[in-house]
C-alpha cells in the first residue's frame, strides 16, 4: 500500500484478468486483514465462444485490459488461468512503465503448450510423440506416432486445460478414433473449441516468435506412454519403484 499524504494507506488496485467465478471465490475467501489492502476490478468474463463474448480474440482482451488499467489507475494485474497468465505477460510488454511482476511471454507460452513444455523443461520425459491434428492424412500421422510410442498411450491436446480431450488409448484404431473424435468435437469448424485458432492466432502473430515456436499455429496433440499405476506422488513427480 502507499500513503495518500494524510497518513492513510491507499488500497492497491488489482485487475483480475478474464474473470472467472473461481477468481471471485478465491478473493472472497481472503482474510479481511489481507483483502482490506486491495481494491479488485474484474475484467469481463472469459469465453472462447465468440458468439456470447464481445471479444473475438485474445488481442481484444489485451486492449480492454489496457483501457481498464488507465481508467482506474491500476498497478497490479492478476491472471489466475492459463490464458490469463499469457494476457498478463503481454500487458507487461505493452505497459513497461508499470513494472508488472508477471512471468515472461515466452515462459507462459511454453508452459501452455505441452509439447514445448516437454522439449524445454523436462530433462527425462516420458516417451512421447507429436501428432499433427491438421495432417491431410490423419490415419498415416496416427500410425507414425503409434510406431514411436508403445501402447497403452495417452492422447493429450498440446494446448488445453481441465483434461479436455485427454484420453487413454490401447490400439492404433483407438488412437485414430480418439483423434477423429477430438477434431470433430473441438476442431476448427466448431465455434467454441480449443482448436479454434481464430481466438489465439492474432495474439501469437504479434507476440510469439513463430520461427522458434512454429507449432503455435498448428492444432496438435502429444501422445505419450501410459505409465500405469504408481506407488506414490511427491513434489518431484510420480514414484514407480
Amino acid at each position: 500500500s502507499a500513503g495518500n499524504g494524510m497518513g492513510e494507506m491507499e488500497k492497491v488496485k488489482v485487475l483480475v484478468l478474464m474473470w472467472h467465478s473461481q477468481n471471485e471465490r478465491c478473493i472472497n475467501a481472503l482474510p479481511d486483514s489481507v483483502s482490506e489492502n486491495y481494491t479488485f476490478f474484474y475484467q469481463q468474463k472469459s469465453k472462447r465462444d465468440t458468439r456470447t463474448s464481445k471479444f473475438a480474440t485474445l488481442l481484444d482482451y489485451v486492449d480492454d485490459a489496457k483501457r481498464l488499467i488507465k481508467e482506474h489507475g491500476i498497478s497490479v494485474v492478476l491472471g489466475t488461468t492459463d490464458i490469463g497468465a499469457i494476457l498478463s505477460a503481454a500487458l507487461a510488454v505493452e505497459l513497461p512503465e508499470l513494472e508488472l511482476r508477471v512471468p515472461s511471454l515466452e515462459s507462459v507460452f511454453v508452459c501452455n503448450n505441452k509439447y514445448y513444455t516437454r522439449c524445454n523443461l523436462d530433462p527425462d520425459p516420458i516417451p512421447f510423440a507429436l501428432l499433427d491434428l491438421s495432417a491431410k492424412n490423419l490415419q498415416s500421422a496416427c500410425d507414425e506416432v503409434a510406431s514411436e510410442v508403445p501402447f497403452p498411450e495417452f492422447f493429450k491436446p498440446c494446448s488445453g486445460a481441465r483434461s479436455i480431450g485427454v484420453q487413454s488409448v490401447a490400439t492404433r484404431e483407438d488412437l485414430f478414433a480418439t483423434a477423429q473424435s477430438y477434431i470433430a468435437k473441438y476442431g476448427c469448424n466448431s465455434p467454441v473449441k480449443p482448436l479454434n485458432m481464430t481466438f489465439l492466432e492474432p495474439f501469437y502473430e504479434k507476440y510469439v516468435d513463430s520461427k522458434q515456436y512454429p507449432l503455435c499455429f498448428t492444432p496438435s496433440a502429444i501422445v505419450e506412454k501410459h505409465m500405469g499405476s504408481t506407488r506414490g506422488v511427491n513434489a518431484d513427480g510420480c514414484v514407480f519403484e
